[in-house]
């Protein structure tokens, strides 16, 4: 009879390196991992000598190079994972995930990665930090991608708010500038970034969520991150270069339940403006 014995091992060891529960089960059960394979008792006891975390190590380290291109977009969250040491361990329970489908674009590869980290580090309270920092990157590298794939905007005869009587000011037109993104977080997700990059970061200490906005850079570049408020919030998402002033304080006065005095709306367009969120283009004359 043929002795097929080498190839059987070489197929478990294979498995194991992209099939993490296979080698969990292989480490906990090895008779039930093996059953199928109907090893004999000599080659069974051979296998339970096998140091699997080695196995289990290499398995990350191979998944590890193999999303070598997320430096590009995730830098800090890969700095975070070597710090927290957890790496090889993160990308080895990730190869189940990897090869789960075929063909995807780098964009599916990077949104899967993402929402496996998020999963990770919420299920571990000392990570929190980890969960902060990939959901800020991947915001930053859509707005990045917009802004740099965006059309050039037509250039528009504009107005400054203080130059005008209230009235007359409602008949023009905002307009969006550049492109942004909200999310809430429990700290300055900018600046936490920026401290793991420039090797300064100690510990997060977290709060209570707030509400950032992240704005991108025309050409493509670097986001800004400031911390700002729900009616800012609700007032950027009704600007849709069509509305008038008066037709955005409209729409907003309707979705919230505080009366707010006009007042209000025109400290927004205004430091909406001095910020280079909006612009005001010239509306209608009457």
């Amino acid at each position: 009879m043929h002795d097929d014995s080498g190839i059987q091992i070489q197929e478990i060891l294979s498995r194991c390196l992209v099939d993490p529960p296979f080698l969990e089960t292989l480490a906990t059960d090895p008779d039930r991992a093996v059953a199928p394979y109907l090893l004999s008792a000599q080659l069974l006891s051979e296998l339970r000598k096998l140091d699997l975390r080695r196995i289990k190590t290499f398995s990350g380290f191979i998944g590890k190079v193999q999303h070598n291109h997320l430096w590009d977009t995730l830098p800090a969250t890969l700095t975070l994972l070597k710090r927290y040491g957890i790496e090889l361990d993160l990308f080895g329970l990730f190869r189940p995930i990897q090869f789960s489908t075929r063909a995807q674009s780098r964009a599916d590869q990077l949104g899967r990665f993402v929402a496996f980290v998020l999963d990770y580090s919420r299920a571990k309270p000392q990570f929190a930090a980890l969960a902060c920092v990939v959901r800020y990157e991947y915001l930053a590298s859509g707005l990045k991608s917009r802004a740099g794939d965006s059309n050039v905007t037509p250039e528009r005869l504009t107005v400054t708010p203080a130059d005008l009587s209230w009235p007359a000011f409602q008949r023009h037109i905002p307009v969006l500038s550049g492109v942004h993104n909200l999310g809430w977080f429990g700290c300055d997700p900018g600046q936490l970034v920026n401290c793991i990059l420039d090797g300064t970061f100690t510990e997060y200490v977290g709060g209570n969520s707030r509400l950032f906005l992240l704005k991108a850079a025309a050409d493509g570049g670097g986001i800004r991150c400031f911390e700002t408020d729900e009616l800012t919030a609700l007032m950027l998402s009704l600007i849709d270069g069509r509305r008038t002033v008066r037709a955005v304080i409209t729409a907003a006065r309707a979705r919230i339940t505080a009366a707010a005095k006009p007042r209000t709306f025109r400290d927004f367009f205004e430091q909406a403006v001095n910020a280079g969120l909006i612009s005001i283009s010239l509306g209608a004359s009457k």
